[in-house]
């Protein structure tokens, strides 16, 4: 006997044939449901991504020539093993001047010798064309109820972070490799308080990109990025997630 089928039952099989052949897209378009869905509930806000490129503060220009005439080129560091140990070092001093001098060894204490705390902020500012322009966001940023996470790599550079924030009377928390998880905690729980009288959040990416949840932050700085950009993403996924 043959097989028969209503018009309706026909309907039904076509259907699930095309969910199959487009099943791909049919859960990504859930996915991208369920997470807007969400948004809206938890009241969430879009992320938005501002990428800022700023020029090397005064100083930073030579020291950065200083380091380059002082490292042999990539071919002579060929002939002569050894001399890729210097490349790899000039890397990392690059880096270190995209940021601030006070990074590189010896600076710091050159330049600041008998400051008092109103100087040594007025040179942490020029210094480094990027805390220039930290220094007009963030109190716009507070002034608008905002509540910053600010990463950096380096945890010298959170040391300097540090010294910003304190000097100009901003309340913060910081967390590294050399935060144990009762302060961890702690201060977790102090930033996420509705009535936190915390402003900023510092942090290394590496120490706080995971495991972590600092939603009452709506505002995310990354002060310098890491190689990974994975490592970024769930950097910013501390404040902008849901679940």
């Amino acid at each position: 006997a043959g097989f028969h089928q209503s018009a309706g039952e026909q309907a039904a099989l076509a259907e699930g044939i095309r969910a199959v052949q487009f099943f791909g897209l049919s859960v990504l378009l859930f996915q991208i449901e369920r997470v807007a869905g969400a948004a809206a509930h938890d009241q969430v806000q879009g992320l938005i991504i501002i990428l800022v490129q700023v020029e090397l503060g005064h100083g930073l220009v030579d020291l950065r020539h200083g380091f380059v005439d002082g490292v042999p080129q990539a071919g002579a560091a060929a002939e002569t093993g050894g001399d890729w140990r210097k490349l790899n070092s000039l890397l990392m001093q690059l880096r270190k001047c995209c940021n601030h001098p006070y990074l590189i060894k010896g600076v710091e204490e050159s330049e600041t010798a008998a400051m008092d705390d109103g100087a040594y902020c007025d040179a942490l500012l020029k210094a480094s064309g990027k805390y220039v322009l930290l220094d007009k966001l963030l109190p716009k940023l507070r002034a608008g109820g905002h509540r910053c996470l600010i990463f950096s790599q380096f945890t010298a550079m959170l040391d300097v972070l540090d010294d910003y924030c304190r000097l100009r009377g901003y309340r913060y928390a910081r967390l590294d490799g050399s935060t144990n998880r009762v302060q961890r905690a702690i201060d977790v729980r102090l930033f996420n308080q509705p009535d936190s009288e915390h402003f900023i959040f510092l942090m290394s990416t590496r120490a706080g990109g995971l495991g972590i949840n600092l939603t009452a932050a709506d505002t995310v700085i990354l002060h310098d990025s890491d190689f990974n950009p994975e490592i970024d993403r769930q950097a910013i996924d501390r404040a902008h997630r849901i679940g």
